[in-house]
C-alpha cells in the first residue's frame, strides 16, 4: 500500500512491523486439501504450522511434513509478483529464519529503534546480539535474494 502512495490508507499507522514472507498459501488448498485431505490431520489438533526447510506441521500426537515444492502449488496468486522478502518497508521486521525460539528482528527506521528499546527496557522481551547468528543472517541475505530474483 506504501509503494502504490495510498496514504489515506497508511496515514493513521503508528508504525508498521512486517513478518518475512517468501509467499502464502491458499486455505483451500493447503489447509483444506493438502493437510486436511491428503494427510488426514484434523484441523482441531493443529498446535502450530512452520516453515524449516520443509512444512511442518505439529500436532498433539506428532509431527506431519509436506514438502516446500509441494506446498508452493497452493501459493496466493498475489503473492507471486512481490519481490520483499523482508518487510523492506517496515518499522521492524520480524522473521523465523530457523531460529528456535527465537525471532530475529530487523531494525529498519528511528521510529522502530525506539519502539524496540522501549520494549527492551520494560523487559517486554529478551535479545540477543544478531552476530552470534551467522546462520540466519545469511539464511536473510538468501532468501531475500531468492525472492528478488526468482528463477
Amino acid at each position: 500500500m506504501q509503494m502504490k502512495g495510498l496514504k489515506k490508507q497508511t496515514a493513521p499507522l503508528k508504525f508498521l512491523i512486517g513478518l518475512a514472507c517468501s509467499e502464502c498459501f491458499t486455505y483451500e488448498g493447503l489447509i483444506e486439501k493438502q493437510i486436511h485431505e491428503n494427510l488426514g490431520l484434523n484441523l482441531q489438533d493443529i498446535k502450530k504450522i512452520q516453515i524449516k526447510g520443509k512444512l511442518q506441521i505439529t500436532t498433539h500426537s506428532g509431527i506431519k511434513t509436506i514438502s516446500l515444492a509441494e506446498a508452493k502449488k497452493h501459493t496466493r496468486r498475489n503473492c507471486l509478483p512481490c519481490k520483499d522478502f523482508s518487510s523492506e518497508l517496515a518499522d521492524i521486521s520480524a522473521a523465523s529464519l530457523g531460529l528456535d525460539g527465537w525471532t530475529f528482528m530487523i531494525i529498519r527506521t528511528k521510529q522502530g529503534e525506539e519502539l524496540f528499546s522501549r520494549a527492551e527496557k520494560a523487559e517486554v522481551l529478551a535479545t540477543r546480539k544478531a552476530d552470534e547468528e551467522a546462520n540466519a543472517i545469511d539464511l536473510l541475505r538468501k532468501l531475500s535474494n531468492k525472492k528478488r530474483h526468482p528463477k
